[in-house]
């Protein structure tokens, strides 16, 4: 028989995936009010990677498997900026080489199971978990001395049961549950012959672990779709198949989450494999789910259903002969619908084995144009509105009451949950149930032939694709621009810390400055006008206003309003004979709107929102100023400055994905010294140049994160400045004695090359 292990991973909504898309629904509530079949449109995002064994509810964690420098397949949890941290899990052996595979991660991302090689050489069942999931637990085999093979394909929502296979004493795999304390007591789940020998598997556990769903041997040598329930789940359903005479294979890959659905694969009297659902009393009701040809014939599989049981997704053939990702919904399920491909032609394969509690979301893989099996995750919006109309659950009214027992988890050894490592655990979790108390209430079951009636026309899906790979570059891309700007807003408030200053008592001084300069990507054309007065010999006070007129942004942000900055300052004096001591305290403050566009590439979205940079710095100067002649001088100063900016965060509009950006904020304190001096050329012309040195005392470099569902989350860090030196140098004419022209370029290193000129008037009276 064809055997699809594709299909056996679990459902707790972890995909084995190695690429992730993206397939969103929008539809019209106006179009079903009116009768019509509602347009839904489907985004396919894919998301790089190789293998994806599991994704956390939240996105923050993956499971992927890559390859080692020894070639080895190795299982990677990656996870923090852009999921750049990788984590490899590792094995049993004690050089911790050789192979792994992670099979399902729980909800909340705490525990990993898989399987790993030890030193013997053998597969053994494995738990990661722990700090940073480095703790590993062998969950060991059913042979009376723990030798052999075993491996765990599931893991229920909350962590406390274990399903998969293992050896034993027979060296036969066998189906097997592991739970209690450190997961250590094995439960043999059997299989279907009469003398409980042969082969099983356990596949899937519903969401609180009361059913286990696989496939088990039976007398006839056939392999059949299996339930284990009852106490100590030894309560062993044959699902059956679709044949007339029930005979042939079948086997069951997934269970909803209360325990009334079952879907898989089962043979027909025509010898294909037909995806299943098992529901009704005792679950003997079959559901053959076709296929998507035109006459309905040829094989399907169905590898998932979600938590209520009105979604299920798998593979089935077309007219094409190709195998295609499907979802079936609608009366009886009957409503089928080709989620396609990432090809550019919509040709080729994919398969959809996995799909969330809601509904909303399926994974699974599709061919692409550059790869013949990408990892693939498809997000359906506003379900709810479809639901109304073209999903009717079965009427669970005319279920049978009283149906399979429930087990009786009194007998399982006390004590034993909550689960291992207690420490990363929720303290006080709730012993496990009694289930005698529940039963009327675990398996209602829905016959279907009660569906109600009136649905509306299936959905037309139109497909839209939207490439992650490209969206993290985009994103990648935006956080070195985002930093940039930080940086570039941080220095745009130095210019509001340098000012005229009035030679005697009674007098203003002005200065009136146009500013180009470049930081990277970002272009700044900004014009500064400061005023000062000094009201007596030993006291003056300044003020700046500073506006930047034509910032060149990166591609992404867009000027908007209130781009101003303000400077004040007051300097105490101390005449001496050949000049003077000053002590200068100043503030200055500026602020910048913008409009941030996420830029565009093939598949990708265009998301809008508005965000405001803020900036503030302090600065204490001391200095010593000599005049050496008319026109001449030189001023050496020290002074430490503590400087902050920040950028509001934002959530994209306009986007079927939109990103938050959280808000960030940048902030140094520094020490500083620096020269500055003016030497004569002519009696009006004179040569002005300037060093500056700074040395970061406490830097919290700004950290841009970006988030999005189903996407993940992207962090960057701005590096630790530590060093800064800025050199200037120009010329300086004095037109009379009371204006004066001059021009004067700089260039600034701070990590990043910040260069500019400055031409400015200016002069007292």
């Amino acid at each position: 028989m064809k055997k699809h292990s594709l299909f056996v991973q679990s459902k707790s909504f972890p995909f084995a995936l190695s690429a992730l898309t993206l397939l969103i629904a929008t539809a019209s509530t106006q179009s079903l009010a009116n009768g019509t079949s509602p347009t839904i449109e489907i985004e396919k995002i894919s998301f790089g990677g190789e293998y994806v064994g599991g994704i956390s509810a939240d996105g923050r964690y993956i499971v992927s498997k890559a390859y080692n420098d020894n070639g080895k397949g190795r299982f990677t949890l990656w996870h923090g900026e852009n999921w750049q941290t990788k984590t490899d899990l590792g094995t049993f052996r004690s050089d911790n080489l050789g192979w792994s595979d992670a099979n399902n991660i729980n909800a909340d991302g705490r525990y990993i199971v898989g399987w790993a090689e030890n030193d013997n050489g053998r597969r053994r069942a494995i738990v990661w978990h722990g700090e940073n999931w480095q703790t590993k637990t062998d969950l060991g085999t059913l042979a009376s001395d723990n030798s052999g093979d075993s491996g765990a394909g599931d893991i229920n929502a909350d962590g406390r049961y274990i399903v998969g296979s293992a050896y034993n004493d027979n060296r036969k795999t066998r189906a097997t549950l592991w739970h209690g304390e450190n997961w250590q007591t094995k439960t043999e789940l059997g299989t279907l012959r009469s003398d409980n020998l042969g082969w099983s598997d356990a596949i899937s556990i519903n969401a609180d672990g009361r059913y286990i769903v696989g496939r088990a041997d039976n007398d006839n040598g056939e392999e059949r779709a299996t339930l284990w329930h009852g106490e100590n789940w030894q309560t062993k359903t044959d699902l059956g198949t679709l044949k007339s005479d029930n005979s042939g294979n079948s086997w069951a890959t997934n269970i909803n989450a209360d325990g009334r659905y079952i879907v898989g694969g089962a043979e027909n009297d025509n010898g294909e494999y037909r995806a299943t659902l098992w529901l009704g009393e005792n679950w003997q009701t079959k559901t053959d789910l076709g296929t998507l040809k035109s006459d309905n014939s040829g094989e399907s599989r169905a590898g998932a259903i979600n938590a209520d049981g009105r979604y299920i997704v798998g593979g089935a053939e077309n007219d094409n002969g190709e195998y295609r990702a499907t979802l079936w919904l609608g009366e009886n399920w009957q409503t089928k619908t080709d989620l396609g491909t990432l090809k550019s032609d919509n040709s080729g394969e994919s398969r959809a084995y996995r799909i969330s509690d809601d509904g909303s979301v399926i994974g699974g893989w599709a061919n692409s144009d550059d790869a013949e099996q990408v990892a693939t995750l498809w997000k359906i919006r506003n379900l709810d509105v479809v639901k109304e109309n073209v999903e009717p659950t079965p009427n669970s009214d005319t279920v049978t009451e009283n149906v399979t027992p429930t087990p009786n988890l009194d007998v399982v050894k006390e004590n034993v949950e909550p689960t291992p490592n207690s420490d990363t655990v929720t303290e006080n979790v709730t012993p496990t149930p009694n289930l005698d108390v529940v039963k009327e209430n675990v398996e209602p079951t829905p016959n279907s032939d009660t569906v109600t009636e009136n649905v509306t026309p299936t959905p037309n899906l139109d497909v839209v694709k939207v490439n992650v790979e490209h969206t993290r570059q985009l994103l990648s891309e935006m956080g070195v621009s985002t930093l940039a700007l930080t940086e570039s807003q941080r220095l745009a408030l130095q210019r509001l810390h340098y000012y005229c200053s009035p030679s005697v008592a009674g007098k203003f001084c002005y200065q009136l400055d146009a500013e180009w300069s470049q930081q990277g990507k970002v272009k700044d054309s900004a014009t500064t006008l400061g005023v000062g007065y000094r009201f007596l010999p030993q006291l003056s006070m300044n003020l700046k206003f500073d506006r930047s007129f034509a910032r060149h942004l990166p591609a992404h942000y867009r000027k908007q309003s209130s781009n101003h900055g303000i400077g004040i300052a007051f300097t105490a004096h101390l005449p001496t004979e050949n000049g003077e001591w000053y002590l200068q305290p100043s503030f200055a403050w500026n602020s910048y709107d913008v409009q941030i566009v996420r830029p565009v590439l093939d598949h990708t979205e265009a998301g809008v929102g508005n965000s405001k940079m803020k900036g503030k710095s302090y600065r204490l100067t001391v200095g010593k100023t000599l005049n050496f002649a008319e026109n001449k001088w030189v001023d050496a100063y020290v002074g430490v400055e503590h400087s902050q900016v920040k950028r509001s965060g934002y959530t994209e509009q306009n986007a079927e994905f939109p990103v938050t950006f959280a808000g960030l904020t940048d902030k140094n304190t520094a020490l500083f010294a620096g020269i500055q001096t003016k030497l004569p050329i002519t009696q009006r012309l004179a040569w002005l140049g300037g060093v500056e040195v700074a040395r970061s005392l406490n830097s919290t470099p700004a950290t841009y994160n970006a988030t999005a569902d189903y996407i993940g989350q992207f962090s960057y860090q701005e590096e630790s400045r530590k060093n800064s030196l800025k050199f200037s140098t120009g010329l300086n004419y004095q037109i009379t004695p009371a204006i004066a022209f001059s021009v004067q370029p700089y260039y600034n290193v701070t990590g990043k090359h910040h260069r500019g000129v400055s031409l400015g008037v200016k002069g007292e009276f």
